[in-house]
């Protein structure tokens, strides 16, 4: 179990002067989303799976919090993603997302478009003391700050766009 501490920025969209490391597409829904979640994702390259590097599908649990809380997170067989997924009630709607990964000096920072409709970013730190000192890269493209927001987290989108 790691200890993940990141923070967040709603974004008007990607970087255009910016290469991406790695271009996805992703689709998770939960199995549980209270305090703990309980997460499954799939993943795939835009150049489909031969080019991807690391398994498709994870399951992934965290803790509550905001900027800092517990994670664990196991990559899945095929098989066990699809037989995960049958824990996933009937009519439940997953996420979407148009994942960008880039690296800008020390940092990875993760872009995501959700549904094709709104963007956010997120970076990972060692610290708290570094996630507070941190410099977003791309100003101009921030609207403003969600790491305390517990509306843009995405159990909570998932719950919304479930109406749970």
């Amino acid at each position: 179990m790691k200890q993940e501490i990141e923070r967040k920025w709603l974004l008007k969209g990607f970087p255009k002067e910016e290469e991406p490391l790695v271009s996805y597409f992703i689709k998770q829904t939960y199995l549980v989303a209270d305090d703990y979640e309980v997460r499954l994702r799939s993943a795939w390259p835009k150049g489909g799976y031969s080019s991807y590097i690391i398994s498709p599908y994870k399951l992934t649990i965290k803790g509550p919090g905001t900027i800092s809380r517990k994670e664990v997170e196991f990559e899945l067989s095929e098989a066990q993603y699809f037989e995960a997924m049958r824990f996933v009630e009937p009519g439940r709607i997953p996420i979407v997302k148009n994942y960008k990964k880039y690296l800008y000096v020390d940092h990875t920072i993760e872009i995501s478009q959700v549904d094709f409709e709104w963007y956010y970013a997120e970076v990972e730190f060692d610290t708290e003391e570094e996630a507070k000192a941190y410099q977003f890269p791309w100003p101009d493209l921030i609207i403003k700050e969600i790491t305390e927001d517990p509306e843009y987290q995405m159990k909570n989108y998932w719950k919304r766009k479930n109406s749970l």
